[in-house]
């Protein structure tokens, strides 16, 4: 079946049409397409250690103990209190026994929670926004974490590196598309240069940050702008935080913290969509709690020439569902937040807010339009997919095959690929399961790039 495939691809492209496999000893599906990655900067962040394998408090203080470079900047990443098996709180004070000369950061793998010793929150203290850490506790909301790429201001050689080691890794996990968002624009000259140098193999849309607006708008660049493997999504706004990070913003408070309100209000961000629209750029909004999903629908246009984007839609209330379809917003949804993270959001929400989670059965049968990713919270579809297969209310559970159109062909019309999909016309795609469930191989436009 395999040699039948590539002789069918000319040039890259698929000659004639294909149906995805599915049997006990090998499964062929299109290449997955990640329609929320953040492959660059997970790339630039390796050379910083993680701390996502650690499974307690106690551990992680050892591993940081045991780790620490002192004299200089200790950064570490992805650490995820919510599988700790003793205590979830990581203070100042933890770190500062490890350390009170050298300075020390933590940041949660959500990217909206970092915590600092005293020495780091000194070291960081002229970096950050006025009042965005609790300096009793050490704790950093939302601008440190999500702007720490931006503070460290990496070169575009050492964003190109990064690349590099994030695409080996994503391919490999069978991931041909994606839509990865741009720090700056050094991210978009990284990518360029690398297509120019056919080093670039998955394709990739890119959504940029407020601050890369003037340089977009300067350089006659917009959405659907399009150079070999390289295109132009939009700009991305944030709306509200994590829930892990308690900064997801619901009407009814956490079990455990009140809940904020969304980063905009309603009118400032039909504003900033007015303003990107007329400027020819779609709107991605970060939105995952109720209230925040409510106000970016109640912000968008009734009609657009941009099918403007919701990131995650975690908690859509039922006007939220109604809303999306109304007024034709597309959608990107993470099932591997559902598997790896529904207890604790239980423990987290009250029922009010946890129950209306994730509800893909419902969405489809809705014909509203979304489609998978994965934050890079981990980047492997296979992983994602048993947060669709296996979600905690089966009434939204979709099949395998379902949820893997999600990840591929509806993933690609989002982004609006032409991969996803093994036909006529399209790239030559696709990827090989082996009856472990494990990928066997990858092909690019019939290249293959990873075999086992």
């Amino acid at each position: 079946m395999i040699d039948t495939i590539l002789s069918s691809i000319k040039n890259g492209i698929f000659t004639r049409d294909f149906e995805p496999l599915f049997e006990n000893k090998k499964s062929i599906v299109p290449g997955f397409v990640d329609t929320h990655a953040h492959m660059a900067e997970a790339g630039y962040f390796m050379r910083f250690l993680s701390l996502s394998h650690i499974k307690s408090k106690k551990d992680l203080l050892e591993y940081i103990s045991s780790h620490l470079q002192r004299g200089s900047l200790n950064i570490f990443v992805d650490y995820d209190e919510s599988v700790f098996e003793d205590e979830k709180d990581i203070t100042k004070k933890d770190l500062d026994k490890i350390s009170k000369d050298t300075p020390i950061l933590l940041r949660r793998v959500c990217g909206h929670i970092a915590v600092l010793n005293t020495k780091g929150i000194e070291y960081f203290k002229d970096k950050a926004r006025e009042n965005t850490i609790d300096v009793e506790k050490g704790i950093a909301y939302e601008y440190l974490p999500l702007n720490l790429y931006d503070i460290l201001s990496p070169s575009v050689s050492e964003i190109e590196e990064g690349i590099q080691k994030a695409q080996r890794i994503y391919l490999k996990k069978g991931i041909t598309g994606i839509l990865d968002f741009a720090k700056d624009i050094n991210v978009f000259k990284a990518y360029t240069n690398l297509d120019l140098q056919g080093t670039l193999k998955i394709k990739v849309k890119l959504a940029f940050y407020e601050k890369a607006f003037e340089y977009l708008k300067e350089n006659g660049l917009y959405t659907n702008w399009q150079k070999k493997r390289v295109g132009i999504e939009g700009i991305k706004l944030f709306l509200d935080g994590s829930v892990g990070g308690r900064t997801a913003s619901f009407y009814k408070p956490y079990r455990d913290a009140a809940s904020k309100g969304p980063f905009y209000s309603k009118t400032s961000l039909q504003n900033k969509i007015k303003k990107y629209e007329k400027a020819g750029f779609k709107v991605l909004v970060h939105a995952i709690g109720t209230r925040a999903i409510d106000t970016v629908l109640a912000a968008l246009p009734e009609v657009s020439d941009f099918h403007h984007r919701i990131e995650h839609f975690e908690f859509p209330s039922k006007t939220a569902l109604y809303l999306s379809k109304k007024k034709s917003a597309y959608i990107s949804m993470q099932p591997n937040f559902v598997a790896r993270w529904w207890k604790m959001y239980k423990d987290a929400l009250y029922d009010e807010e946890f129950l209306l989670m994730h509800p893909y059965r419902t969405m489809m049968e809705r014909g509203i339009v979304f489609a998978f990713g994965s934050d890079s919270m981990p980047e492997g579809p296979m992983y994602g997919l048993q947060g669709a297969l296996k979600h905690p209310f089966k009434e939204e559970r979709l099949s395998l095959k379902e949820a893997i159109r999600y990840y591929t062909e509806e993933g690609a019309g989002l982004l609006n690929l032409k991969t996803g999909k093994m036909a006529r016309g399209f790239y030559g795609d696709f990827v090989v399961i082996g009856d472990d469930g494990d990928i066997d191989a990858v092909f690019v436009e019939g290249e293959k790039v990873y075999g086992r």
